[in-house]
């Protein structure tokens, strides 16, 4: 009776078996595939990305800030290097119309040449890359510098467009050339402070000792 048993569980464990390995494969074939998210790598991705920085760069170079806000999100958010903050992209160009093209701007021509170190997709729509912009200066005065910030963008992606969400930019706050810049100006005008304060020393000794002389 045992070996009767057995050979009966033996035999259901057989059959269960083999229709699993039946059905395992109609099984698949109906189960519809989960379509992979693209990578940051993604041909695609990269083409319209690059568009976008090829776009922006280019307009940014030529002072035309009304092409750069064409690939702005409406929501976007920019910190920049002097650590004044924009919303959105009407105060994205206030801010450049101030700096490059107002009555009291301090830049009068800048080149940016950014290289992207390294970007992360986090889905399908959503990117972030960063880097260094390759950002050269010529300020109203003539004077021309490297300030070669890093930076950190955020991209989204609304009804197969992208778009730039975020931006961040910085430079070194304990070497940068700006530093150089404001040293020379310090040590200027404490140069000019002490001719001065020599200027009056010896013109209160001249009087001092011009009133003990004729006395």
């Amino acid at each position: 009776m045992k070996w009767m048993l057995w050979s009966c569980v033996l035999l259901a464990v057989m059959l269960a078996a083999d229709v699993r390995a039946q059905t395992a494969p109609a099984m698949a074939a109906t189960t519809p595939a989960v379509a992979s998210a693209p990578d940051a790598t993604d041909p695609e991705v990269l083409k319209q990305i690059a568009e976008i920085r090829n776009g922006m760069v280019d307009a940014l170079n030529k002072k035309d800030f009304d092409k750069v806000l064409t690939y702005l999100d409406k929501d976007i958010v920019v910190t920049w290097a002097n650590a004044e903050v924009s919303h959105g992209p009407a105060e994205v160009k206030a801010y450049c119309d101030k700096m490059m093209n107002g009555p009291e701007k301090i830049v009068e021509s800048m080149h940016a040449n950014p290289v992207v170190e390294g970007r992360k997709l986090y889905g399908p729509d959503v990117l972030i890359s960063y880097g260094s912009l390759g950002d050269e200066f010529t300020l109203t005065d003539g004077r021309k510098f490297a300030l070669n910030s890093r930076f950190s963008s955020l991209l989204v992606r609304e009804n197969g467009v992208w778009k730039l969400k975020g931006f961040h930019a910085s430079a070194n706050v304990f070497d940068n050339p700006i530093l150089g810049i404001a040293a020379k100006k310090v040590g200027l005008w404490a140069g000019v402070g002490c001719g001065v304060l020599g200027l009056l020393v010896g013109f209160v000794l001249a009087k001092v000792t011009g009133r003990k002389a004729k006395a």
